[in-house]
Formats: C-alpha cells, sequence, structure tokens
C-alpha cells in the first residue's frame, strides 16, 4: 500500500514539471519606477535643450517610448500647439572660421520642420527644439506609455516640462573694468575700475550690433579718432564677424551680422571674449582703460551695447 502511495506521489511530481516546463517563461524586467531625474525639465523659447534619458531602475532594453499626451498644466487643456511642426533654421555642417564670407556661411544654413516639443522613443529623452519660439511660455505634463519586450507600462504625469521666456542676448560672464598704466608700460599695474553696460534692443531694426563708450557723464568715446581701440593683440568683436566691414563712427563701433545666433565664431581664447581699450590720452583718469566682455546675440534686430566708464570722464 505503501509501495502505491510513493508511486502516486512520484507521478504527481512528474506530471507538474513536466507542465510546468511546458510554460513560457517569463522574459525580461519592466520596472514600477521609471521616471525623468530633472523634473520639471527647464527649457528656453528657442534654444535646443535635451533631457537625460529616463530613469529605468533596472529595466531590460531596449525601452520604447510613446508620447501620449501633452497638456497646460495651469489649464488641463491639450497643449497640441506644441507638437505641431515649425519651419526654423539648421545648420547643414559645423560653422567654422573658414566660413568666413556670407556666401560661405549661407551654404552651411538650412530649413527644417520639427515640433516644439519631441519624446524621443529610444529612451525617451525630452527634446525641445528652436521651434519652441513659437509656442507660450509656461508648464506643460506629459503622460507617457513604455514598453519592452517585457510589457507595456502608462505613465500618467511623466514629467513636467517648463518653457521659459527666450533670451534675445546674453553677457557671459559679467563685463568687467580695469585699469592700467599708460605706455610705456601699457600692461603693468593693472587696477580695478567701475563701469556699467547697458542693452537697448529694437526688434525690428537691421541686424546690427554697435558698441557705444561714454564717460561718466554720458559723453561719447570718439573710436574715429581711436578713443577707443583694441587691446594688443587680443581678441575683439571684429574678429569674430568677418562677414561685414566693422565701421568707426565719431560716437560708436558698428558691425553688421548675417543671423543669429551670432556670434557663430569663437575667439583665439575659445570663447566670445571681447578687449578694448580707452587711451591714458582720451580719460580723466590719465589711464589706459580696459574693458573685457564676452557678448551673444540670440534673436535677430538692432542691438545698443553702451559701456559706461563710471568712475572716468572725457579728458
Amino acid at each position: 500500500m505503501r509501495s502505491q502511495f510513493k508511486w502516486i506521489y512520484v507521478f504527481a511530481a512528474l506530471t507538474t514539471a513536466a507542465l510546468y516546463g511546458c510554460l513560457k517563461p517569463e522574459e525580461g524586467f519592466l520596472s514600477n519606477n521609471i521616471y525623468y531625474r530633472a523634473n520639471p525639465f527647464v527649457a528656453t523659447q528657442g534654444g535646443i535643450t535635451t533631457s537625460a534619458p529616463l530613469e529605468t531602475d533596472g529595466s531590460t532594453s531596449p525601452i520604447t517610448v510613446k508620447l501620449l499626451a501633452i497638456r497646460n498644466k495651469a489649464t488641463g487643456k491639450s497643449a497640441e500647439d506644441l507638437l505641431k511642426e515649425r519651419e526654423v533654421q539648421v545648420y547643414l555642417k559645423e560653422v567654422t572660421a573658414e566660413d568666413n564670407t556670407v556666401e560661405k556661411l549661407n551654404a552651411k544654413l538650412g530649413k527644417k520642420m520639427v515640433k516644439p516639443v519631441n519624446i524621443n522613443p529610444v529612451g525617451g529623452r525630452i527634446e525641445v527644439s528652436q521651434a519652441s519660439e513659437f509656442v507660450d511660455t509656461g508648464t506643460y505634463t506629459i503622460d507617457i506609455e513604455v514598453s519592452n519586450v517585457r510589457g507595456t507600462k502608462v505613465i500618467n504625469n511623466a514629467a513636467d516640462i517648463r518653457i521659459l521666456p527666450k533670451k534675445h542676448y546674453e553677457f557671459i560672464g559679467t563685463p568687467s573694468f580695469t585699469n592700467s598704466d599708460p605706455l610705456p608700460l601699457p600692461d603693468g599695474n593693472f587696477l580695478p575700475s567701475t563701469g556699467t553696460v547697458t542693452i537697448d534692443r529694437d526688434a525690428a531694426g537691421p541686424n546690427k550690433i554697435i558698441f557705444k563708450f561714454v564717460d561718466k557723464n554720458g559723453v561719447p568715446y570718439n573710436p574715429k579718432k581711436n578713443e577707443v581701440i583694441i587691446r594688443g593683440d587680443r581678441p575683439h568683436f571684429a574678429l569674430m564677424d568677418p562677414y561685414y566691414a566693422e565701421e568707426r563712427t565719431d560716437t560708436a563701433i558698428v558691425f553688421q551680422y548675417p543671423t543669429a545666433p551670432f556670434p557663430l565664431i569663437k575667439g583665439s581664447f575659445g570663447n566670445y571674449v571681447n578687449y578694448y581699450r580707452i587711451p591714458s590720452t582720451a580719460n580723466s583718469l590719465a589711464r589706459n582703460i580696459n574693458v573685457t566682455m564676452e557678448f551673444r546675440v540670440y534673436s535677430k534686430g538692432t542691438y545698443l551695447v553702451t559701456i559706461r566708464t563710471t568712475d572716468a570722464s572725457h579728458s
């Protein structure tokens, strides 16, 4: 009797093992903890900004991501306008210092239709393009679907995308003012000076950048009479704008430029820093006043850049 039960147990065990062996094992892993590390993701109108991929908590790759919905967080209404393609300017190839004429530059420029907001299907990166210039600022919320070999999950409110107003121009760092010994020691004994830099933009004006140097009373220094000069062999704006000739007037240095953002070509120090000097003979300090600034524009128009020496007057 015991022998019969023994064989029954053995048979049952073998049958269970055989049935289990016929079941297809589940493949891969899809976590319940998938998220964007940068949330909210912040971008600026007209800029190109890309997030890191989704954090997948060890989920099996590859992971495919699909945008299900995008809506205005404040109103809860659909924001499909962010998914409509717009025509934007793109660079067909990298612009280098060799592209030093308008004709050579134009050969590198093209047009393309792109969405203001896109979710990359591979990895789920959030991509905000130049076309975001045409949509409203604000905060938008997205729902996404993620899938891999294991299955599919819907993630509602996966991330907020915050679009900030466009920057039309930027000082990278803070403009600085120093004064130094006049000739024969033009670069000796540097001391701090004081000054301000202000910007006025005319969006409808021609593409020009105007540097106007004035003293503490608002009296212009005269570039045409070399009351504003470049500082030795250091970079200056004309080197970054080979497309048009520099114009020196009684009150300003004027640069025409072909497109924005601008400059496109960096100076010899690998940045956009400019070095100018008001010679000791042109100011009341009787010392060279040195102005250093890194300036870039992101929108077309006319920019009046007024550089004021607040501790010196015109001599």
